[in-house]
């Protein structure tokens, strides 16, 4: 490994060290670049040479870790959820959600927050026309 290869990659762990202390949504390759003192098209060549994907899709990874991690832990709901991550609006953090696990962010948040009491986190009120889950016809037409 040359010298200029040795720096390649502690410039790689410096980028990816800088994503996890300043991860939220709006971290930018610009201001990754001028924490670290680089060209920000050097810097972002240079990322995508060595780990094969753009610096964008490390720090979008990085946020759906945290994503995940925090609403497997305690269920937060979606405002603390998107002032954690840096989102401007919870627009944007829907559909973010949306376009990044592919459903809405209430349905992530029905398939991965803990149960509370053992029993379902949302509750439908009984309705005209529905029946018992689990039964034959779960709607009466």
């Amino acid at each position: 490994m040359g010298i200029s290869e040795q720096r390649h990659r502690e410039l790689i762990e410096c980028v990816n060290s800088y994503i996890r202390s300043n991860l939220r949504a709006t971290l930018t390759v610009k201001e990754i670049a001028q924490a670290l003192g680089c060209d920000p098209v050097e810097l972002s060549r240079l990322y995508k040479d060595v780990k094969g994907v753009p610096i964008k899709h490390a720090i979008i990874e990085g946020l759906k870790e945290r994503f995940l991690l925090e609403l497997s832990r305690n269920g937060t709901n979606s405002y603390r959820l998107r002032r954690e991550l840096g989102f401007s609006s919870i627009r944007h953090f829907y559909r973010w959600t949306k376009a990044v696990f592919g459903e809405t962010y209430g349905s992530v948040f029905a398939r991965l927050s803990p149960k509370r009491d053992g029993g379902e986190l949302h509750r439908k009120g009984t309705q005209k026309g529905y029946r018992e889950k689990g039964t034959e016809n779960e709607y009466k037409k």
